[in-house]
């Protein structure tokens, strides 16, 4: 179940909000309990971990995405997506094609192919969808966030996408289309702190150096998607009431001004001409 967990839906939502009512399964669990069958647990770790050795004791999984960018990768694991480029866009914070793992030995992957630098062909040292035994490994390594690829030794990164002499002319429009999303590939690593460091960046949404066990792939985690979901709500939120302060400002209320002109008509005589002169009886000029 911990693993349906960190597959299905928002990652912050616990298992029993994905799942809902399923019903009454006491017969079920009657019979399972009849037949003496054995847990799940059991058949994840003897059954499925051969076949989809990602999954516990992984290092990292969920969400892998850039800091600086807030940009996930994002493909499907199809047999018919090798040899296709790793996408980099929006967090969506609904797992499925932005759901990787960095498996025990060092695999990124999904569920069934792997990440590497494709060799050949029309996107050619890009990072994309290869058969996981023609890959190397990734190490990433928590003091300056990178990944590093074993048959290089260089670093995974993103750079602008192809210009626009590279895409289809666009139909003619009264603004311009908006920027390529940036393409993942492998450069020359840098050190913290030198320029370009940044987007050399990735971070998973769980993390642990020692293997992540099931119950902690199963436990809610705040999203990069969630993050950026919530940050855009309260900028909205904060731009609002700065609107509302300007608009307060400019155009004060009925009420404000007339308790204005109301505080003005109470003041005492004598603060009027305070430290003021005044014209005595005998005509002469003095201070009262």
């Amino acid at each position: 179940m911990c693993y349906i967990q960190t597959r299905l839906g928002q990652f912050e939502v616990d298992l029993a909000t994905k799942l809902g009512s399923v019903g009454d399964v006491s017969s079920r669990l009657e019979l399972k309990e009849s037949l003496d069958c054995r847990p799940f647990r059991w058949f994840v770790e003897r059954v499925a971990a051969p076949v989809l050795p990602g999954v516990e004791g992984s290092l990292g999984a969920g969400e892998l995405y850039n800091p600086s960018t807030g940009l996930c990768l994002d493909k499907g694991d199809r047999v018919d997506m090798i040899g296709s480029p790793v996408d980099l866009l929006h967090c969506h914070n609904l797992a499925g094609n932005q759901y990787w793992y960095l498996g025990p030995a060092g695999h990124l992957m999904r569920d069934y192919t792997c990440l590497g630098v494709l060799p050949s062909g029309p996107h050619s040292g890009r990072v994309g969808i290869m058969h996981c035994g023609e890959v190397g490994t990734w190490e990433h390594r928590r003091e300056d966030l990178t990944l590093r690829y074993s048959l290089s030794g260089r670093c995974m990164a993103f750079v602008p996408g192809p210009g626009d002499q590279d895409r289809p002319s666009p139909s003619p429009s009264p603004s311009p289309p908006p920027p390529p999303p940036p393409v993942l590939v492998t450069r020359e690593c840098l050190g913290v702190g030198e320029e370009g460091q940044e987007t050399q960046q990735f971070v998973f949404s769980r993390y642990n150096p020692g293997g992540l066990s099931l119950e902690e792939l199963g436990q809610p985690v705040m999203s990069m998607g969630a993050q950026l979901q919530q940050r855009r709500k309260e900028e909205e939120e904060e731009e609002r009431k700065m609107q509302e302060n300007v608009e307060v400002e400019e155009y004060p209320s009925e009420e404000a001004v007339e308790e204005s002109d109301d505080d003005d008509d109470d003041a005492p005589e004598e603060e009027l001409f305070e430290d003021s002169e005044v014209v005595e009886d005998d005509g002469e000029v003095g201070d009262e």
